[in-house]
């Protein structure tokens, strides 16, 4: 797809639990103005905003970086593992 692409994982305030969301942003090429087929794609996952040159897709993942204090390490690598398995799950259906 033509254009530029960014994805970002941002965590919400502390006053909203530290939540996860994923964005990714894209900026269509110098005269194309949308993708019916991305934005179609992205609306069965994501909720998308999308305006003239850009497109919007958030997935909350349901997620937060709160960690009760009896975490142990190997806790904390599945919960990091899964986490990253599904923002990648979530991206590959970006690149479809």
């Amino acid at each position: 797809m033509p254009g530029k692409t960014t994805v970002q994982v941002q965590q919400s305030l502390w006053s909203r639990r530290f939540l996860l969301e994923l964005i990714v942003w894209h900026q269509f090429a110098t005269g194309q103005t949308e993708c019916e087929g991305l934005t179609q794609r992205l609306e069965m996952h994501f909720n998308v905003t999308a305006s003239p040159g850009e497109l919007v897709a958030r997935l909350n993942l349901e997620d937060s970086l709160l960690m009760p204090p009896a975490l142990t390490v190997g806790e904390l690598e599945a919960w990091a593992t899964d986490l990253v398995d599904r923002i990648a799950e979530a991206i590959a259906c970006c690149k479809q």
